[in-house]
């Protein structure tokens, strides 16, 4: 991965399997999401040893647009959903092996259930230099909601998450990607500076309060797809197949694309995600 660009690449995981965190039994529409923990180690090892500048969105506000990351190196932003046991026995300990720093999305409802994160686990993430974001309370999605349902899942997972690290939480990323105005807007007003989406597009600059575009690393993705991805050349397929659930979406609604998108990748009860 060579040549030079000033575009960043935000990748988005969910759950990673190992033997210690099997997802067979998950719905087809999340283990679309879910990816093995020895590919997940081999793209970690990819960006080291390309010299990959792996950042936060904080380190991106200072650097001059029109220069490009030491050594023409692509730039990339690593995120995480969900709050999955494995992000902590799996994702932690890979990243710290490379000195990388990632942002990890909590949905505060699922703290410490089945095989979500403990509250213990989530502060060693804080603890180990990983930033903690919210996934709102619930896993709702945000444009659904009434105002005061919208306040409640923004300024309540804000609130849980902090009691729990001891830091300041101003990340957020919108369960299904789910964004529109009025949702960017409450989430800027409880406090947030940094918000992210589930738009496959790379972004010129990372922007405080302004919704960052990212790509679902997917269990489906070969090496070819995530190098191009990091490199800053996406192929177009991401967005082509984006746009036309996009379309399903909004022509249905939520729960109905939500039950058609599960039925067409042939599963059973409707994923929680449903992007």
């Amino acid at each position: 991965m060579t040549g030079s660009q000033t575009a960043a690449a935000v990748l988005m995981y969910h759950a990673l399997e190992d033997p210690r965190h099997p997802v067979a039994g998950a719905p087809r529409g999340e283990l679309v999401y879910v990816l093995p923990g020895e590919i997940f180690r081999a793209q970690m090892r990819l960006l080291a040893d390309s010299g990959t500048d792996v950042i936060l969105p904080e380190e991106d506000t200072s650097r001059d647009p029109r220069t490009p990351s030491p050594n023409g190196a692509p730039r990339v932003v690593l995120t995480f959903d969900d709050g999955h046991a494995s992000n902590h026995s799996i994702a932690l300990p890979a990243l710290l092996e490379h000195g990388f720093r990632g942002i990890f999305f909590i949905t505060t409802d699922w703290t410490g259930a089945g095989n979500y994160m403990s509250a213990g686990m989530i502060r060693e993430l804080a603890a180990s230099g990983m930033i903690v974001g919210s996934h709102g309370r619930s896993h709702r999605f945000l444009t659904d909601l009434n105002d005061g349902e919208l306040i409640g899942e923004l300024a309540g997972s804000k609130r849980a998450l902090e009691e729990i690290t001891g830091t300041v939480v101003d990340s957020i990323s919108a369960p299904g990607g789910r964004i529109d105005g009025r949702v960017a807007e409450a989430a800027r007003a409880a406090g947030y500076r940094w918000i992210f989406d589930s738009v496959p597009a790379l972004n010129a600059s990372l922007v405080p309060g302004r919704p960052a575009h990212r790509f679902a690393v997917m269990r489906s993705a070969g090496g070819s797809w995530f190098e191009r991805v990091v490199s800053g050349n996406p192929p177009r397929s991401a967005a082509i197949r984006f746009r036309l659930f996009e379309v399903a979406r909004k022509l249905l609604g939520n729960r109905l694309y939500a039950s058609l998108r599960e039925t067409l990748l042939g599963g059973g009860r409707p994923s929680r995600r449903g992007r």
